[in-house]
This record gives structure tokens, sequence and C-alpha cells, in this order.
């Protein structure tokens, strides 16, 4: 437990270091974002000591998912989810160049917070990292990659 304590530890500070040498903390957050993919996050991670005796139902004995497990699948789909709101956001803002940066904002942003919820249910549980894992993780360059190309038109129409 204090391996993965520490690992954590090491994780953020890396993080909330590297923001801070290279821009203000208050870019890197985004009340819908963080909305989006935290508080089913939260919610189930409460639910865990709500519902400890009871076991999910109808999965193969050998294959249950671990509460951690659960969590980061949970948060990576979570990202998912809130680039598909700032992708749709930013879709109808190609209009206003203007607006195309805070529906960016949301697209990133949520993709970050799943990426950080993953980290950190893969640290404290013991799971091996699934094949889905990679596709939402391919799923999410994808986002990423349509995104700038929306925005790279966008100012070529301009």
């Amino acid at each position: 437990m204090i391996g993965k304590m520490t690992g954590l530890f090491i994780l953020f500070s890396s993080i909330l270091l590297s923001i801070l040498m290279t821009s203000n903390l208050s870019f890197f957050f985004d009340i819908p974002s963080f909305l989006i993919v935290m508080t089913p996050l939260l919610i189930l991670f409460f639910f865990k000591f709500i519902k400890e005796a009871e076991k999910m139902n109808g999965i193969t004995k050998g294959k249950e998912v671990s509460h951690w497990e659960l969590i980061g699948s949970t948060s990576l789909q979570l990202g998912v989810l809130g680039a598909f709101f700032g992708l749709i956001i930013m879709f109808k803002s190609l209009n206003n160049p203007s607006a195309i940066g805070p529906a960016m904002a949301i697209t990133l942003l949520s993709m970050f917070y799943s990426l950080i919820g993953f980290l950190v249910s893969f640290f404290m549980g013991n799971f091996k990292a699934r094949p889905t894992y990679y596709y939402i993780a391919f799923l999410q360059l994808f986002f990423l990659i349509s995104a700038f190309y929306t925005i790279g038109l966008s100012f070529k129409n301009n």
C-alpha cells in the first residue's frame, strides 16, 4: 500500500509540477468537464462502501470485475462521453472561432480527467489492462485528431 501511495504521489507531483512550470493551474480546471467525469466516479467510489456485501450477478466465476477496475473502465468511457459533448459544441460553433476554444477545452480536459481517474484506479487496484482499454484510448486519440482537424478547417475558412 505504501508503494501504491508513493506511486500516486509521484504521478500527481509530476503532473502538477509540469502544469505549474508551463502555465497557470486554472487553465486545467473546467467545471463541465469535471462534472462529466468525476461526479459518476465519486458515486461509484462511495457505492462500494454502501453495497459491500452484494456481489454482481450474472458474471462468470473468475471473470469478475474488481471495484477499482470498474472505476478505471468507467473513467475512460466518461472521457469519451465528455469528448462527445465538447465536439458537439465545437461543431455547432464553427461559425464563431472564439467559441471553439472553450468547446475544445471541454473535449481535452474531459479526456485528461478520465486518464487521471484511470491512472489512480490502476495504481490502487491490481488489475491487468484489458483490450477494451486500448480501444477506448484509440477512440480518444481519434477525437483529438478530429478536433484539431476541425479547428484547422474553421480557421482556414475565415
